[in-house]
């Protein structure tokens, strides 16, 4: 039970981390599309640092709550 248990969590984590790297893609492509100079060297930036920044929140999240909980906790609110 606790190698799934760990794989759900993990799972959970991914999908933390892969929504803020779209999250700094979105806003990477927003700038390039106004900007093509600076929007290449924005957009180098953004998206490592969504997905940094994705993890950094997920394992804070795994840590103190559990990542399916968590995010059980999200789909509930209404």
């Amino acid at each position: 039970m606790r190698v799934i248990e760990f794989l759900l969590n993990l799972v959970g984590w991914f999908q933390i981390v892969l929504g803020c790297t779209l999250a700094g893609a979105l806003v990477a492509g927003a700038v390039y599309y106004f900007d093509h100079g600076a929007g290449r060297v924005t957009g180098i930036i953004l998206v490592p640092a969504g997905f940094i920044m994705g993890a950094f929140w997920a394992t804070r999240i795994w840590i103190r709550h559990g990542t399916t909980e968590w995010l059980s906790g999200i789909r509930q609110v209404q």
